[in-house]
């Protein structure tokens, strides 16, 4: 059960008394939920006492119930409790291994019941006999407590007969906004065209044999010599940096591939990027991927970044085709919270897909806009959108994509009335300025009046580090994790700087 925070008195003794009269305590029951009594870990103590802690206490005295969850936070409170009748015997640990990242208010629970008569619980007797034909990875999913991520996660140590046969009927269940700790369900991951076919490993390679050539790779892949190390803070007043960076198919496949994985994070890390828009990707599965090799590390490379005071998320919206996210600190050197997240107008999905998440960053309200253009896209159609879009009160920021198109003109970087942090000829395309092909500019980041003013006017386009031999190139070693670079631009947080570009 959940009950919402800073409730009156009497809507807790609601909630209780709802509870009594709901439920036979009279027979085994085990009640888990987040309560949000804060002050429950000092009455425990007897540092303190609370009216509310008195109606919670009386609630369990009168059903007899007893609590058995005494594990804080990292506020050093109790707000998810497990109760139970006195009849049953349970045990509850903090659970170290978690397949998603661990809120700061909820620590991950390992709960363990005691059945004492096993015969007369029907969902545990005789299942022994039971047995399953998989000829697909796929066909886990129709198992009630597996889902998508459950699957990512033990999919590399499976192994199952090849079939061609397809399930086109079945389909996950889809919920609305993705983000880490509370996604349960996502869409079937994308395989890319031609995408690397997953075999068993027939050349008797154990997976610390794989580590261990991975860190000769890594070894032998340089990470760049940094001209600063950006420490949130410009002219002595704090900075953030926004960047954008289309991660090209960006599947749970490819995320997993350390190279790809190591690249991505190191990138973020070095370039002290706070916010990053991302394009296609393919699977929410990917962006959970980074979030935790971000928060947890466990490739060389990562572990070794000396600043390790952050807590990394990320969000896109599980709708059908949806390819944009973001990814961002929200305890890092600035406090940064994700308000709301939602699509654009119906009106221009022909033209572009689009992403609009309202984010607090420190003491600014910033609108987030991530834009993939369409080939078809209408120059008229959206300039008009944007337009109504961008309001003089509200601070936006425009991350737009233009992979689809060949060539980009400065009428595309003034949509809505819109300035570009860079001009149309800078070159953004890694691919292009590595084999010697004309510039191509894919991607930008254009900000209204109201932001012009945070600009500190330090930008970058990023073409160094985004390689490793542990990715593949053709047939070849050493390829780049996307054909397109990751753009970044740097704003004062403090609203009273006014420099702008």
């Amino acid at each position: 059960m959940y009950i919402p925070p800073s409730l009156s008195l009497d809507v807790y003794t609601s909630i209780f008394d709802y509870l009594e009269s709901a439920i036979d305590f009279s027979v085994p029951v085990m009640l888990c939920g987040d309560f949000n009594i804060p002050e429950i870990s000092e009455c425990v103590t007897g540092t303190r006492t609370t009216q509310l802690f008195n109606i919670y206490t009386q609630f369990l005295a009168l059903n007899n119930l007893v609590q058995h969850n005494s594990i804080l936070n990292r506020n050093n409170r109790i707000l998810d409790l497990v109760l139970t009748t006195e009849s049953l015997t349970v045990t509850v640990d903090k659970q170290e291994l978690t397949l998603v990242t661990e809120d700061n208010h909820h620590p991950a629970l390992n709960i363990q019941l005691e059945l004492v008569n096993l015969d007369s619980v029907p969902f545990v007797h005789g299942t022994d006999d039971l047995r399953f034909n998989f000829h697909k990875v796929e066909d886990l999913l129709k198992i009630k407590p597996i889902d998508r991520i459950r699957l990512d996660n033990i999919s590399r140590f499976l192994t199952v007969d090849n079939s061609d046969q397809e399930d086109p009927d079945f389909e996950t269940p889809r919920s609305s906004i993705l983000q880490n700790g509370f996604h349960h369900q996502s869409a079937l991951d994308k395989r890319a065209n031609g995408g690397p076919l997953k075999l068993p490993l027939l050349n008797g390679l154990s997976s610390s044999s794989l580590f261990d050539i991975f860190e000769l790779l890594s070894a032998y892949s340089p990470r760049p010599i940094l001209e600063e190390t950006f420490d949130f803070t410009r002219k002595g007043e704090p900075a953030i940096r926004l960047a954008s960076w289309n991660l090209h198919e960006f599947s749970a496949e490819k995320a997993n591939n350390p190279g790809v994985k190591e690249v991505v994070c190191r990138t973020i890390l070095e370039n002290g990027i706070s916010v990053l828009a991302v394009q296609e990707v393919l699977s929410v599965t990917s962006l959970k991927l980074i979030c935790d090799e971000l928060n947890k590390p466990k490739l060389r490379r990562v572990s070794e970044w000396k600043d390790k005071n952050h807590n990394w998320n990320f969000c896109m919206l599980d709708v059908e085709g949806s390819q944009l996210g973001f990814i961002y600190d929200s305890d890092g050197a600035i406090d940064i919270e994700l308000i709301s997240l939602t699509q654009g107008p119906d009106e221009t999905k022909d033209d572009c897909e689009v992403l609009i998440a309202a984010f607090k960053i420190g003491e600014l309200n910033l609108q987030l806009v991530n834009m993939k253009l369409n080939k078809s896209a209408k120059l008229e159609t959206l300039r008009d959108k944007i337009k109504d879009l961008v309001s003089e009160e509200d601070m936006l920021v425009l991350f737009v994509d233009f992979s689809a198109f060949s060539t980009v003109t400065d009428d595309w970087l003034k949509l809505g009335g819109l300035q570009p942090v860079f001009p149309s000829s800078m070159n953004t395309s890694y691919l292009s300025s590595k084999m010697g092909l004309s510039p191509q500019h894919i991607s930008n980041i254009l900000c209204n009046s109201k932001v012009q003013g945070q600009i500190t006017g330090i930008n970058g386009v990023i073409r160094q580090g985004v390689t490793h031999l542990a990715i593949p190139n053709g047939w070849n070693w050493g390829g780049p994790t996307s054909p397109y670079c990751p753009v970044w631009a740097e704003f004062f947080l403090n609203s009273i700087m006014g420099t702008a570009l």
